[in-house]
């Protein structure tokens, strides 16, 4: 492990949409960053939620106060990179003490060409979200800010900022950032602590096929811990093109930004139309959720401060279970808008947002929380069993 990196901390602030300027210091590799402000509740996790696809685009606040002190290991992480725009934390521990530490998380970061605000207010910034909802925000360094002239003042560059950060796109631009470019197969499954090795898949039982829209690995993992062979394709791919490998499932994956994408939304549509006939399921998790919802008509909408984080309760509106469950988004169903075929299976118990839907004839359905956590609880992992007993009960239909 490489502790001996030196670390150079400058005085920077956060200047938000909204005008208000945060001071801290910054560390890493840049002249800081920007991006969506959200907060995260989780306590741990942030190597896989930094390395969540999902995170790509915005700038998380962590609240918990203490980041970094178990460091960061490969076998934890949810891609191979940092997707999240920007880290914000209040004290940062450059020295992990875990026994499962390959690295610091500073080291991680600066390996990753990204930075860390720190010392700053975090529960300020919290409860600024929580009031106001979600802003934009730029991080800079003071010197840039000390360095103005008489042409291009302190308060023109503030104002300059905060033009940029008012400039408004709606379009989701990461899923093709976050995306795999080409198809690859994944048989690997969950890491095994004790026999320090991962689950092989043995006999190819089941053929899942993955729109890849930002996946996690913990996913991938728990769909091949089903003795599941799994290609993954990449977000535009032709669904014929799916179809023609002759999958037993099709799953739709998490992803970042807006569902409101056309090319996501119709490749979906029509997987969903052909469902109809050979009635193949389909399961879908975050996005993927979302993407079903939007190709059976309804519509989304952006949350005022979304939900992130590791202790989500969630009910199952049938058996009225309460799980607490790992979340991670923006957009949320909006249930004035379902059609009389889309059910609702699962409510927070937060907000009352909808969290999960399911088809009222086709074995179709979809979860917007993450039941693969990681972080996170396990509670809800047993949706990955209802998609495979989906599976089994469309094979014996096959045969009967």
């Amino acid at each position: 492990m490489n502790n001996s990196m030196h670390i150079f901390n400058e005085e920077a602030c956060l200047i938000t949409q909204d005008g208000d300027i945060i001071d801290g210091l910054l560390s890493g590799s840049d002249d800081g960053f920007s991006g969506e402000l959200i907060f995260n509740t989780s306590m741990t996790g942030y190597q896989e939620i930094l390395s969540d696809p999902s995170y790509a685009g915005q700038s998380i606040v962590f609240t918990s106060p203490h980041i970094g002190n178990v460091g960061i290991n490969h076998n934890d992480m949810e891609s191979k990179q940092i997707f999240a725009s920007g880290i914000i934390i209040s004290n940062l521990s450059s020295y992990p003490s875990n026994y499962r530490a390959e690295d610091s998380l500073i080291n991680w970061v600066l390996d990753n060409k990204k930075s860390i605000f720190h010392n700053c207010d975090t529960r300020y910034l919290t409860a600024k979200l929580r009031t106001r909802g979600a802003l934009k925000a730029r991080v800079v360094k003071k010197s840039l800010l000390l360095s103005a002239d008489h042409e291009n003042t302190e308060e023109n560059i503030k104002n300059k900022i905060l033009e940029e950060l008012s400039s408004t796109n709606n379009a989701n631009v990461f899923i093709k950032k976050v995306s795999t470019d080409e198809p690859y197969i994944w048989d690997e499954g969950s890491y095994d602590l004790k026999k320090q090795t991962y689950y092989k898949v043995k006999n190819n039982k089941y053929k899942i096929a993955v729109y890849d829209f930002g996946v996690k690995k913990n996913i991938l993992r728990k769909l091949a811990d089903h003795d599941a062979i799994v290609e993954v394709f990449p977000y535009n791919t032709d669904p014929e093109k799916i179809l023609k490998t002759n999958p037993d499932g099709i799953f739709l994956s998490n992803g970042p930004g807006n569902p409101d994408n056309e090319i996501c939304i119709n490749n979906v549509r029509y997987l969903l139309e052909q469902t109809k006939h050979n009635k193949i399921s389909i399961f879908g998790i975050c996005l993927g959720c979302q993407l079903i919802a939007l190709a059976l008509n309804a519509k989304t909408y952006k949350m005022k401060f979304g939900h992130h984080g590791a202790n989500h309760p969630v009910q199952d509106l049938k058996t009225k279970e309460i799980f607490i469950t790992s979340q991670n988004h923006s957009f949320a169903i909006d249930e004035s808008s379902l059609k009389e075929d889309t059910i609702i299976t699962h409510r927070s118990l937060f907000d009352n947002s909808i969290q999960g839907i399911k088809h009222s004839e086709l074995p179709i359905f979809g979860f917007q929380g993450h039941p693969e956590a990681s972080p996170g609880p396990l509670d809800i992992g047993w949706l990955f069993d209802k998609f495979f007993e989906n599976i089994s009960n469309n094979k014996r239909n096959k045969r009967s």
